[in-house]
């Protein structure tokens, strides 16, 4: 399946205490499965000669606790150079956390992504580009498998949404894992039933590059 661009209307970034108008960009992009080429490597690697592993780290320790209640439902967090965000399950609103997990700043999406006609219906992870993107993955089937689902980047104020439409090439999944490599494409990972193995998708291209900033 082709990609096919899609622009849309402008919209902004709702902050606490302020909201501003930016464009935002769509784009479709096909899905490929990465199956075989994941389990050939994980086969290659338990091929090789064991080795003693030093250990250089102590056992982990509570770094701190969240406790705004805004931030009740966490289902993804990503760390980039200015601070942890998190995101909350079934919402577009995204939380930055202080070193004492405070929430220092809100970012709310719902509205511009109301205005572009984009429905959120299962935020499940958030994932950090190497360009500086975040991506919220509305990914999530739960209570209704989808054959198709989006990804929405978001930089910062300054910078216009993307929003990048996923579709399987067969059949529907339920993803609650989303990553992007260092080449800046989504890898998604599907959950486990009792009918279907876990599956890894990849998109063939930067999640990113499809659709051009303006």
């Amino acid at each position: 399946m082709e990609a096919a661009a899609d622009e849309r209307a402008p919209d902004g970034p709702s902050q606490r205490g302020r909201s501003r108008s930016w464009p935002a960009l769509a784009v479709a992009v096909p899905l490929m499965a990465a199956v075989g080429l994941l389990i050939a490597g994980f086969t290659q690697m338990a091929q090789q000669p064991s080795r003693e592993i030093a250990h250089t780290y102590d056992s982990v320790f509570p770094l701190c606790v969240i406790t705004d209640p805004d931030t009740a439902a966490i289902s993804g967090m990503a760390v980039r150079n200015d601070g942890t965000w998190v995101v909350n399950d079934r919402n577009a609103i995204l939380y930055r956390l202080n070193s004492s997990c405070k929430v220092t700043e809100e970012v709310n999406l719902s509205t511009r992504l109301e205005e572009l006609d984009v429905t959120v219906d299962d935020i499940e992870d958030l994932a950090s580009g190497p360009d500086g993107l975040l991506w919220l993955a509305d990914t999530g089937g739960n209570t209704k498998p989808r054959d198709s689902v989006q990804l929405i980047g978001w930089r910062d104020d300054l910078t216009p949404l993307r929003i990048a439409e996923l579709t399987y090439p067969e059949g529907t999944h339920d993803v609650e894992a989303v990553a992007i490599d260092m080449m800046e494409r989504a890898v998604l990972v599907t959950k486990r039933s009792s009918s279907e193995p876990t599956r890894v998708y990849r998109t063939p291209l930067p999640v990113a590059a499809a659709a051009a900033q303006e």
